[in-house]
């Protein structure tokens, strides 16, 4: 089991989010879904782990400091985010791995003045002092836990414990850059830290889990590409607006081992949609850089994507990223909206093709706005005997900040019975309104 801690960042305050197979983010705008999306992708990214910066992409809707920490709290100078990861070793014990990163402003950016992180064994912790040196300390600590909890309750003492103390430190050698490698390496060199290599590996060990998803996850964002009448050239790097898409739907079609389960996936999806009845490329000319179009089959008719409803175009970026046979192998995928377009029918199927997707996936993250979609993966789990882990996040906003309330669904794809008030209850009452009640 994945956790997603955050602290005084982006109007959350001290809030421990469960990471399931599934998890479906929904609530009304500028309640902090599309925040902690970005956040998952950029602490998954490689540059995390080397930058002592808060290394953030173009795309990202903050670069500054003062976008990331909350501004409705009490203490703007930090905040901080977090990742723990419990795992069952089989014989009723479990092992914890958790990485804690605080950040204050250093020219107007974040950077990361302060690192916790446990796991195998062995606690590890270093700040940047007010001397302008790093300085660490290490010890061992308890490797297992009889439960489940008593594993979350170790890392809820540790983030909750935010009081600022004078420990015992040892000053690392002045050349200890600002990277966490670098940094993480000068203390291995430190005998007062770390006395044999087992322990400096430890921590290694467990600072190589601090990705929340363990892999970068395959992004689509709910803004895509522009069907064009003709592609040209070849991209097969992997845009979240879907640029991609046409060259790796060309790739995959020409290949005899996965042409034949994506022609059927793609169909299905397509009729129970009503969208399409088959998708498939024309090429002007052999080569595999060759112009292209995409041919979408309506009624035994070839039309150009261009020429047929703009939900087509919307959703094939998407199809051919969930569809893709290289990527069913456990990849993580968050969709922003990806019912975008859509009429409710084919809402509801791809609902019922992303329960599909999620049996083979590591992760799925979905922010949605479509009770479509949600309701028939909560049917497909009535039907099915084999369900990944599910949730609902329920985000809310009010005075304070942000909330977030998970709701795990049952295997048979119930929502429990403690389910906030608020939830839904728009919906509830305009039915009501309908029926005159």
């Amino acid at each position: 089991m994945r956790y997603l801690y955050i602290d005084n960042f982006r109007g959350f305050s001290s809030t421990l989010l469960p990471l399931m197979q599934t998890n479906f983010l929904v609530g009304e705008n500028s309640t902090g879904k599309s925040s902690v999306l970005m956040l998952l992708k950029e602490m998954s990214s490689l540059d995390f782990m080397y930058d002592m910066g808060f290394p953030v992409r173009k795309d990202a809707p903050f670069i500054e400091f003062r976008d990331m920490v909350s501004l409705n709290s009490d203490n703007q100078s930090k905040f901080c985010i977090g990742q723990a990861e419990i795992l069952n070793d089989n014989n009723g014990e479990f092992s914890l791995c958790y990485t804690l990163h605080y950040f204050s402003e250093r020219d107007g950016l974040p950077f990361r003045y302060h690192v916790i992180a446990e796991g195998y064994g062995r606690f590890f912790e270093c700040n940047y002092s007010r001397s302008k040196r790093w300085r660490a300390r290490s010890y061992p600590v308890a490797p297992l836990f009889s439960s489940e909890e008593d594993a979350l309750n170790r890392f809820r003492e540790v983030f909750s414990d935010s009081a600022e103390q004078e420990k015992r430190y040892a000053c690392l050698q002045e050349n200890a850059s600002d990277s966490l490698r670098s940094v993480v390496f000068a203390a291995g060199d430190e005998k007062r830290i770390f006395k044999n290599n087992n322990d400096f590996f430890s921590i290694r060990k467990a600072l190589s889990r601090m990705s929340p998803l363990g892999t970068s996850p395959i992004w689509t964002a709910p803004i895509r590409t522009k069907p064009l009448r003709i592609y040209d050239g070849v991209s097969y790097e992997h845009s979240p607006e879907g640029h991609h898409a046409p060259s790796l739907f060309r790739k995959i079609m020409k290949s005899k081992s996965d042409s034949i389960s994506f022609k059927e996936d793609m169909v299905k999806f397509g009729k129970e949609g009503n969208l399409f009845d088959a998708l498939d490329f024309r090429s002007f000319g052999r080569a595999g850089s060759s112009p292209m179009e995409v041919l979408v089959d309506l009624d035994g008719i070839n039309f150009n994507i261009s020429n047929v409803g703009y939900g087509v175009s919307q959703v094939f970026p998407l199809l051919v990223d969930l569809l893709d046979p290289s990527n069913k192998d456990e990849r993580n995928y968050v969709l922003q909206q990806p019912e975008v377009h859509l009429h409710p029918r084919a809402q509801a199927a791809l609902g019922d093709m992303l329960h599909g997707v999620a049996l083979s996936a590591q992760m799925l993250f979905v922010e949605t706005h479509s009770d479509y979609l949600i309701d028939r993966y909560r049917i497909k789990m009535r039907k099915s005997k084999n369900n990944p882990s599910s949730q609902v996040l329920y985000f809310q906003r009010s005075n304070t900040g942000n909330t977030v309330i998970p709701l795990e669904l049952s295997q048979s794809g119930d929502y429990p019975e403690n389910q906030p008030q608020s939830y839904r209850e728009f919906f509830i009452n305009e039915d009501l309104e309908l029926l005159d009640f």
